[in-house]
């Protein structure tokens, strides 16, 4: 052994280790990892013990006995702990408050899940494409871990906006990620998540948040490294493969499918079933513009982390005194750059009520000056659509809440033109396209996460119902289809099984029951929708017409199908079965059991609102 370590000494001593991990076995048989963005030196001594320092120049192991030191590229298991996962839907609302932490442990859990958790390291890329080693963490249920069950497939998700390691996946901060596991449904699917550069074991490095495709390689990197590391565990992974992600989670889950697209279009491992991505700011120069325009927006840290963020990764070489206004630019280093705050509580020490101009400095705040032009440049190079090849074999599902006070819902939208370039077609139905949108949710940014999860959590529940083996179920294939050419066709559907949409379309239009399908033209569809948009939806006919063409239905056509189902005999409705009933029989995959309500169902009949 000594031999060994010997031959490593002139290879390693004193000097900073790139893009490695570093195993170390000590004479009890326990086993030390590093990353090389930890380590400063490995130093050796004459009679083969081993001192470890740090970047920051701790002393991490001080002549220590080793059995084995073994430095490698390939990705390694850090720490295995149990655990119990959380369902509580108010830590987001407390977090989205601003409260701290320590209040919000005190919150009760709806239900909970055993599990485990896998701290690993593995091998990536940083901003630069330099090799680097990066920290994640994989999520077992205990069913799958223990063999009981099999996986039924890999939920690949990217954390909302961190800026603090506190917060971290390895730390064990699982917020919407518990949501996967321990919601009542307990879906079989194994979550794997990671912390991203510039956090974990790079938190020396500046953070990488929102710029262009770098956390994406982070999320593919990660799920590659998670899938060996499963299989050298004998846990079975599954056939199912979804690319999950919300607010600045959601940005880097398009980033993801980005390069996946890009770079992995033909490796069966980063194929994506469906990417869900919610309130995104994929086009980093509209929300830029349209912050600036509106002037306010409801997160007031998220200007100062996304600028700071630009500067350092990109190494623009601005005077945080020259962007900031001077209140901002004296905390720089304490907030941001220190990585010690949570997003949500540097909000409140900011002020929630901030505007722009309270934190932007004038020339920041002038979308025709040089330096407003020069920030624009930027952003349009990191916003997502830039130069992005979309590969419409995949299937995307664009959530955006068109009262988002945080992320203009027009950055949401300029993505659906890219995709339709690319041959996407847009539709709100689920299963419909390979593109389905809604931009309908009239709430806030933090409010939206609720139906963003229920409705993707519901998706990839009834996933295996719906495909067999990337064949869509016969049942759903024939709706899918009748909505394409009949937009009501949905609507037929759920007059079927008791809900009655003729009611609650009259209820909420309030159209004239005279009106026949003949008499619509666009002057009267303008006219007799405009105040009833206005008044009872909360937009304004062009909103109504934006919203409608985002899901790839043409108004026109679409109201005078409205106007003649609401006219219609039930009688005459071509949906009679219930869809359980429809089923197919194919056993390839287990379909949900007939008796099990999908969360909303749940949560109400156990009192929960």
């Amino acid at each position: 052994m000594k031999k060994i370590l010997l031959a490593l000494i002139g290879l390693v001593a004193c000097t900073t280790i790139d893009a490695k991990v570093v195993k170390i076995t000590l004479k009890d048989k326990t086993m030390k990892v590093y990353t090389s963005s930890q380590l400063s030196a490995i130093d050796f001594s004459d009679n083969g013990t081993v001192t470890i320092t740090s970047y920051d120049g701790n002393v991490l192991m001080k002549d220590a006995e080793v059995d084995d030191v073994n430095i490698t590229e390939e990705e390694a298991i850090t720490e295995i702990k149990e655990m119990t996962m959380e369902f509580n839907p108010m830590l987001v609302v407390a977090l989205g408050n601003g409260e701290e932490l320590s209040s919000i442990d005190d919150t009760e859990p709806i239900s909970t899940r055993a599990a485990h958790q896998i701290n690993f390291v593995y091998p990536s890329i940083d901003p630069y494409g330099e090799p680097v080693t990066l920290s994640g963490a994989i999520w077992v249920p205990d069913n799958i871990w223990n063999a009981e069950d099999d996986s039924e497939g890999i939920v690949l998700f990217n954390h909302f906006t961190t800026i603090s390691n506190n917060m971290l996946p390895s730390n064990g901060a699982a917020y919407l990620e518990s949501w996967f596991l321990a919601n009542p449904l307990k879906p079989d699917y194994i979550v794997v998540e990671s912390d991203f550069y510039g956090l974990g074991v790079t938190e020396r490095f500046p953070l990488a948040y929102q710029q262009g495709d770098i956390n994406g390689h982070a999320s593919v990197d990660a799920l590659l490294a998670a899938r060996r590391i499963l299989g050298k565990l004998s846990i079975k992974t599954g056939i199912l493969n979804f690319n999950v992600g919300y607010s600045g989670g959601g940005f880097d889950a398009l980033a993801t499918q980005r390069v996946r697209d890009m770079e992995f279009p033909h490796n069966y491992d980063v194929c994506f079933d469906k990417t869900f991505a919610g309130g995104s700011s994929s086009d980093l120069k509209i929300c830029y513009e349209d912050v600036v325009r509106i002037g306010t927006f409801g997160f007031s840290s998220a200007a100062p982390i996304l600028f700071t963020a630009t500067n350092e990764t990109q190494k623009l070489g601005l005077d945080y005194y020259d962007v900031f206004q001077e209140h901002i630019a004296d905390k720089i280093d304490e907030w941001i750059l220190s990585k010690k705050y949570s997003p949500f509580e540097l909000s409140a020490m900011i002020g929630k009520d901030k505007k722009i101009k309270d934190i932007l400095t004038a020339p920041y705040l002038d979308l025709e000056s040089a330096e407003s032009k020069f920030m624009q440049d930027v952003y349009e190079k990191l916003s997502l659509n830039n130069g992005w090849e979309a590969n419409p074999s995949q299937r995307v599902y664009i959530y955006h809440s068109r009262k988002d006070d945080m992320v203009p819902v027009q950055s949401g939208r300029a993505l659906i033109k890219h995709f339709k370039d690319y041959g996407y077609e847009p539709s709100i139905i689920p299963g419909a396209t390979n593109l389905q949108t809604n931009f309908v949710m009239p709430v806030g940014h933090m409010a939206g996460v609720v139906p963003w999860f229920v409705q993707t959590l519901a998706a990839i529940k009834a996933w295996p119902t719906m495909y067999y083996e990337g064949e869509l179920n016969e049942t759903y294939k024939f709706l899918a289809e009748q909505t394409k050419t009949d937009p009501i066709a949905i609507l037929r559907y759920f007059d079927s099984i008791g809900f009655d949409c003729r009611g609650m379309i009259k209820q909420l239009l309030a159209l004239n029951p005279n009106l026949s399908a003949e008499d619509i033209d666009e002057a009267t569809l303008e006219a007799e929708l405009g105040a009833i948009c206005q008044q009872q939806l909360d937009i304004t006919y062009d909103e109504l017409c934006e919203m409608m063409e985002d899901s790839g239905i043409d108004i026109r056509t679409f109201i005078i199908e409205l106007v003649r189902y609401i006219d219609e005999n039930p009688s005459q409705d071509i949906f009679k079965a219930d869809i359980r009933t429809l089923r197919s029989s194919n056993d390839k995959v287990n379909p949900v059991e007939e008796n099990e309500n999908l969360l909303y169902d749940w949560l109400e009949a156990n009192g929960v609102k």
